[in-house]
């Protein structure tokens, strides 16, 4: 009776754990990648599991509780340099599931004379939100409205210098549902990346926000631009960096563009 017991508990604790890999790996130079966070997601709205992946590209996945009538997907969007990914994932398969990131427009070495920066992600208990790849995740309003606003906000002209790459979608009335007592107004947290590598910038990034009709809540962190004005003419990181050690603001070599 006793071995019966035990091999009910085994049985249970396998059909209850699972785990598998994903090994990160570049497109282009075919090495793995290290440092690069992903989300797994169950039924694509409830948080399940996240890490980095190690200095071999490998990013084990554990499930504690495992659900087979689940679905379960995995999302990475954090770093700027490679394409965002939203992909369904069978973990029940105890392989390495190996997923090779395309590089974005984006893609640029680290340097210290170039400015850096990633959108951060709102934290919403009870609820986990959709995070969008790219305009075509939104609704084809939404994705006009986005557009329509950026333009009249940074200029046609800088407007191609700027790319979606993250953000957060939120189902208001299932958010409200979840979380009643919510006064949630703002349906789209969208993450623009700005680059304008001869002003030293290779990743700028902020947000706008919209609510669920396409009203801006919050505007872009950019200036407005207007043509011939002096907004049009961004000053080189670099010759900041080296106007401010001429003048003893910073020591050399020492400075932090991040």
């Amino acid at each position: 009776m006793k071995k019966i017991t035990l091999l009910i508990l085994l049985l249970t604790s396998l059909v209850s754990f699972s785990q598998s890999a994903i090994e990160f790996i570049d497109s282009e130079s075919k090495t793995p990648i290290s440092g690069i966070y992903s989300t797994i997601y169950k039924n694509e709205d409830k948080f399940e599991n996240c890490g980095g992946s190690n200095k071999n590209g490998i990013f084990k996945i554990t499930i504690r509780e495992l659900d087979n009538q689940a679905n379960y997907y995995l999302q990475y969007n954090d770093n700027v340099n490679y394409k965002p990914i939203w992909r369904e994932i069978n973990i029940t398969k105890k392989d390495t599931l190996k997923i090779y990131l395309e590089r974005s427009r984006f893609f640029y070495d680290a340097s210290n004379e170039l400015l850096k920066s990633n959108c951060g992600t709102y934290t919403f208990f009870g609820y986990t939100p959709r995070e969008p790849t790219s305009l075509k995740d939104l609704p084809e309003f939404i994705q006009k409205k986005t557009t329509e606003y950026l333009k009249e906000r940074v200029g046609k002209s800088e407007f191609e210098k700027f790319e979606l790459i993250g953000g957060q979608i939120i189902d208001l009335k299932e958010f409200k549902k979840r979380i009643p007592r919510s006064n949630q107004k703002t349906a789209y947290y969208l993450c623009f990346s700005y680059r304008n590598i001869n002003s030293g910038i290779s990743n700028y990034t902020s947000k706008i926000e919209l609510d669920e009709k396409g009203n801006i809540i919050k505007n872009i962190d950019f200036p407005i631009v207007k043509e011939n004005s002096i907004q049009e003419k961004i000053i080189p990181l670099k010759s900041i960096i080296e106007k401010a050690i001429k003048r003893n603001f910073i020591k050399k070599r020492r400075h932090n563009s991040k």
